[in-house]
């Protein structure tokens, strides 16, 4: 099989599971690329780190190390960048349920998302407040939003009539029946599976029982279209610099009319500006709705040699002019 294409490079040879190699288009029409070929090889996180150091690779993400790993790696002649990444996280609740908006509410108060942030992504990261991704032009830097606040997280749930009638420390359903939260996330991030157990601290903390339900993406799914699960936790990718947040209007419009209205807005004008302001009113509508609760954005981060010159990857192009990277010894 033989891919055709008019990019800079062309795949040469194909191992599945170890390397792709891809070799310089001579023809290419912005000019022969500097480095004549670069190699695609899989990489497990764990051994990041010391295969940079080996020189077995040059270039690697590696947002799940700590600061103390990338300090010794920039010891050791390596630098690194950072952007945010185009997809981002959120807790839907299951469609069909109906929690009251103070229900919801009190769960939005009650996760500490900035404490995701800077805990289990070393800060590399940041808090969404928008179903988009915040290195977008369209992102709402600040508006009127839900921060962490357990007092008034126990105070909502109150509101909703969620008490705590037999002193377990949970609080019961409205009509006195017992109360849990079936919570299913997709394994496999190391970061989404430790943000999942947080999560059901920080609901703990105002007397949520939540039982975790992990899995891969079709058990995920399978328990969403079963209706086996509460909420759940799906990362969502926005691969597009120009953000669509109308495709939101169905799932979210059967709990949240306005913010749907406002989406629908925002794609209907050409306006830059118009857009950006409608979007922020979406933000803090969607804030006061909790209708789903958008989580954080992890940055992605490439650590290679002081020596690659050109090498100026982004959110929506990771290899961006890739051909001009050059890597001299």
């Amino acid at each position: 099989t033989y891919v055709i294409g008019c990019g800079p490079y062309s795949i040469t040879e194909f191992e599945e599971g170890s390397y792709t190699k891809f070799e310089a288009n001579e023809d290419f029409f912005l000019g022969t690329p500097v480095t004549k070929n670069i190699y695609f090889q899989v990489l497990n996180d764990s051994t990041a780190s010391s295969e940079l150091s080996a020189g077995t690779v040059d270039i690697a993400p590696i947002s799940s190390l700590s600061d103390a790993e990338l300090t010794d790696l920039e010891s050791k002649g390596f630098t690194s960048t950072s952007f945010a990444e185009d997809s981002y996280n959120v807790l839907f609740f299951t469609q069909g349920n109906t929690y009251p908006t103070e229900f919801r509410q009190a769960i939005a108060y009650a996760l500490d998302r900035q404490s995701m942030v800077d805990t289990l992504m070393d800060g590399r990261g940041t808090v969404c407040n928008m179903l988009m991704t915040p290195a977008s032009w369209a992102y709402p830097s600040d508006g009127n939003f839900i921060s962490y606040d357990e007092a008034t997280a126990k105070e909502k749930l109150e509101e909703a009539g969620y008490k705590d009638t037999n002193g377990d420390g949970y609080v019961e359903n409205p009509d006195g029946s017992e109360l849990t939260l079936r919570f299913a996330y997709p394994t496999g991030i190391a970061v989404r599976e430790q943000s999942a157990v947080v999560i059901q601290e920080n609901l703990k903390s105002i007397g949520l029982n939540v039982e975790l339900m992990g899995g891969d993406f079709n058990t995920i799914s399978a328990y969403i279209m079963d209706g086996a699960c509460d909420i759940y936790m799906m990362g969502i990718s926005n691969d597009t610099p120009d953000p669509d947040c109308s495709m939101w209007a169905a799932t979210v419009g059967t709990v949240d009319e306005d913010f749907a209205t406002l989406c629908m807005a925002a794609s209907a004008t050409t306006d830059q500006n118009e857009r950006k302001e409608i979007y922020k009113d979406a933000a803090e509508q969607l804030a006061q709705s909790a209708a789903l609760i958008p989580l954080y954005c992890m940055d992605s981060t490439f650590v290679y040699p002081e020596t690659l010159e050109n090498y100026n990857p982004g959110t929506f192009n990771n290899f961006y002019e890739v051909y001009k990277w050059a890597l001299y010894e």
